[in-house]
C-alpha cells in the first residue's frame, strides 16, 4: 500500500478534501473561541423563547392529521407560533378563539389547477371566495396552485396560468 501510486485525479479530490478538512476545522476552532470568555470556558447562549415574538412562525394542519384543529390550536399556542397554514375559511373561528391566524387560506385543490384551462372556473371562484373570507378575517394571504400538468406542457401551462390570473385581477 505504501508504494501504491495515486492516480492524479484522485490525488487532487484527495487534496481537496484535505483543504476542505483544514477549512472546516479553523472555522470550527473560531467559532469556539469566539464563543469563549476571559476565563476559557465556553458561554452559554441565552434561552430563545419563541413566544417572545421575534420570530413569527406557523405549522401547517396536515402534517399532524391525528391532532383536531382545537387540540392543534392549542399546541400552537404554547408553543408561541403566530398561526396555522393551509387551512379553509370554516376554520377561521376556532383560529381566533385562541388569538392565533391562518397564515396561508387554502383555496381549490392542489392537483386541480391554474395550468389546466378546464380547471379555470372552479379554481377562480375557490380563489375569490377564500380572497374575500380572508379579507374579511383580516388574513393576508391565499394560496394558488398550478396543479398536474397532466401532459400540458410548461409553456402552455404557464400560458394558461397567466390567463387565470389575470382573470382573478379583474374581478
Amino acid at each position: 500500500m505504501q508504494n501504491e501510486k495515486i492516480p492524479p485525479q484522485d490525488s487532487m479530490s484527495r487534496r481537496i478534501f484535505g483543504l476542505n478538512a483544514v477549512g472546516t476545522v479553523a472555522v470550527g476552532s473560531a467559532a469556539t473561541l469566539s464563543a469563549t470568555n476571559a476565563t476559557g470556558s465556553l458561554q452559554a447562549s441565552a434561552p430563545v423563547d419563541a413566544k417572545a415574538g421575534r420570530l413569527k412562525q406557523s405549522v401547517c394542519k396536515w402534517c399532524y392529521s391525528k391532532l383536531s384543529l382545537e387540540q392543534m390550536c392549542k399546541e400552537a399556542v404554547k408553543l408561541g407560533l403566530v398561526g396555522i397554514d393551509l387551512l379553509t375559511p370554516k376554520d377561521f373561528p376556532t383560529l381566533k378563539q385562541h388569538g392565533l391566524v391562518c397564515t396561508m387560506v387554502s383555496s381549490h385543490p392542489l392537483t386541480d389547477g391554474l395550468c389546466d384551462e378546464k380547471y379555470h372556473e372552479a379554481s377562480l371562484q375557490s380563489m375569490n371566495e377564500a380572497i374575500d373570507a380572508s379579507s374579511a378575517a383580516g388574513y393576508r394571504n391565499v394560496i394558488c396552485f398550478s396543479g398536474n400538468a397532466r401532459g400540458i406542457d410548461r409553456k402552455a401551462g404557464l400560458k394558461n396560468c397567466a390567463a387565470a390570473l389575470k382573470k382573478l385581477l379583474c374581478t
